[in-house]
């Protein structure tokens, strides 16, 4: 009898084991199947596109950058989602998109941003805030070469950044340091990203084939993380001009 017990619990303890993977399964697939793309465009408060603008997928860990169109597209995002944007010295920026197809951005001013749906012209809730920049969470510096460009002559991105940035130290040998960190066995240098595109080399390589009277602006992130383990030693990203 206890074996016919014990045959019984075995076959019990298969029956629920199976019925939890299938339940697996099948929400797997649910899920898969109500995975979205999701659109995000971002403009200034003239209407005119936001290029390089960082932002991520709290869902699925997707890192994008814009374009020169000001808009990144997300692929099989979940349906409830939330998006994460760097937005320079605004901060971070948290926005839950559930419900809606497209995000829209804009940069009203240094102080105000504007979410909204971008099919219905309605305004999200955040709900979460901002996460200031003087919080260090992801600190970041710009620079408006133009400007810099109009009361002095630089031929060199060496040169051009030397001393403009806090944190970030520009060796005479042409290294870069920007989160502080100094290793005698590992690169510190950070990764560099140009108009959406991270670069192979080093600074000091892509300061061989850049033009400075190019460059519109230039960002430093002292926290890349975004970028995975390229932006572990922060992230420097040139925007260039648009004829």
């Amino acid at each position: 009898m206890n074996k016919i017990r014990f045959f019984a619990m075995l076959l019990l303890l298969g029956v629920l084991a199976s019925g939890a993977t299938a339940q697996r399964r099948a929400k797997a697939q649910d899920e898969s199947a109500q995975s979205r793309d999701f659109s995000v465009r971002i403009i200034n408060r003239r209407g005119r596109p936001v290029a390089s603008v960082v932002m991520q997928s709290l869902s699925t860990g997707e890192v994008g950058i814009t374009g020169d169109d000001g808009r990144y597209l997300f692929s099989a995002i979940a349906p409830k989602e939330d998006i994460r944007l760097f937005l320079d010295e605004r901060g971070e920026m948290v926005v839950p998109v559930e419900g809606i197809d497209s995000l829209l951005v804009v940069l009203r001013s240094n102080q105000q941003v504007e979410y909204l749906d971008a099919a219905t012209k309605q305004q999200i809730e955040l709900g979460y805030g901002t996460i200031p920049v003087v919080d260090n969470l992801r600190p970041a510096n710009e620079l408006d070469v133009v400007e810099v460009l109009r009361t002095g002559s630089y031929t060199s991105l060496l040169e051009l950044m030397r001393g403009r940035f806090a944190g970030v130290e520009i060796k005479r040998d042409g290294s870069v340091i920007v989160r502080g960190n100094n290793s005698l066995f590992t690169s510190v240098e950070p990764l560099v990203v140009i108009d959406g595109v991270g670069q192979m080399g080093t600074l000091a390589d892509v300061d061989g084939y850049i033009n400075v009277q190019d460059i519109q602006k230039i960002t430093v992130l002292k926290d890349g993380s975004m970028y995975g383990s390229r932006g572990a030693n922060g992230v420097i990203i040139i925007t260039t001009r648009k004829p």
